[in-house]
Parts: structure tokens; sequence; C-alpha cells
């Protein structure tokens, strides 16, 4: 009886320090840039998805992709989000209550104007796979997708841009929510 009980508390007290001490990955922000031809011109935007661990252990072979779209009607609810672009997957880590940025996602001036004027819709996704450090510790998702509003400034002078990103009605979950 003791013996039982005595692996049913490890049990617990393992499973609790998991659950405290796991990486946990998510979407801390997107940075952007400003690329500026020979005339000073912004000619396009290199946008750069950050993920941050805020978990206490680091990622363990992470993997993650992200994906940008400038369509001129909204996505529909149950858009397929498909990886676009290059296939880029290479195992990277993540440093406890670390950051790293993963990109650009290269959008011309002309579609952020188109953007401005609320003729085109930019839409932000992806996604990031990893392992946690603890032994045979199950497979974490994060997903992502961001509508980009543009609330202040000039996209093709870069005086004064303020970009606001805004969740998109799916596909943002993590885990068994996924």
């Amino acid at each position: 009886f003791q013996w039982g009980t005595m692996r049913e508390s490890n049990r617990i007290n393992r499973e609790a320090l998991i659950s405290v001490q796991q990486a946990y990955v998510s979407l801390k922000t997107i940075e952007s840039t400003g690329i500026r031809d020979a005339q000073g011109k912004v000619i396009s935007w290199h946008f750069f998805p950050q993920w941050e661990n805020s978990g206490t252990t680091p990622t363990k072979i992470m993997r993650q992709h992200s994906s940008a779209k400038w369509p001129i009607e909204t996505l529909p609810y149950n858009f397929d989000f498909h990886d676009a672009g290059p296939d880029d997957n290479r195992a990277v880590l993540i440093a406890p209550k670390g950051v790293i940025s993963t990109g650009p996602l290269i959008v011309s001036s002309d579609v952020l104007v188109e953007v401005t004027a609320g003729k085109r819709h930019l839409y932000f996704w992806g996604w990031a796979a990893y392992r946690d450090v603890f032994q045979n510790s199950k497979a974490h998702l994060t997903e992502f997708c961001f509508e980009l509003t543009v609330t202040a400034g000039n996209v093709t002078t870069g005086e004064g841009i303020r970009f606001l990103y805004t969740s998109f009605a799916s596909y943002n979950c993590a885990d068994e929510n996924c």
C-alpha cells in the first residue's frame, strides 16, 4: 500500500514540476523595418516575428514557420493556413525567458499603401513546434494569426509609422487547443 501511495505522490510531484518549469513558446510581437531605396523612399517592409519562451527551461528541437498574405477580401474563418514562402524550418533553441527573431516576411510598400487605404488586408500567421527538456515530454505546438492595420504614419516615408496587430478569429492556440 505504501509503495503505491509513494509512486502516486512522485508522479504528482513530477507533473507539478514539469507544469511549472516547462518551456512555453508564444509569439511575443512582430518587429518591422522599412527598407529604403537610394533616394530614401521606403520600398518594402521587412517583418520579423519574435518567438518568446516564457518558461524556465529551454526549448528542445524547436521548428517554426511564419507566412504572410495580403488578399483583397478578408480571410475566411476556415482558411487552411498553409506554409507559404521558403521552407527553412531548421531546428533552433530558445533559452529560458529568451526571445528569437525569425523572418523576414517581406511586403512591398505598395501593398501597405493599399492596406492603409482599406483596399487590402495583410495577415501574418505561423506555428512553432518544440519539445521541452524533460524526458518523454510530449510535443508542443503554438499557432498564431494576426491582421496588420496601419494606425499612423506614412508607409512610403516611414515617418510616424505605427502598426497594430489584431488576433484573427481562428488559428491562435497552443497545444491541445490547436
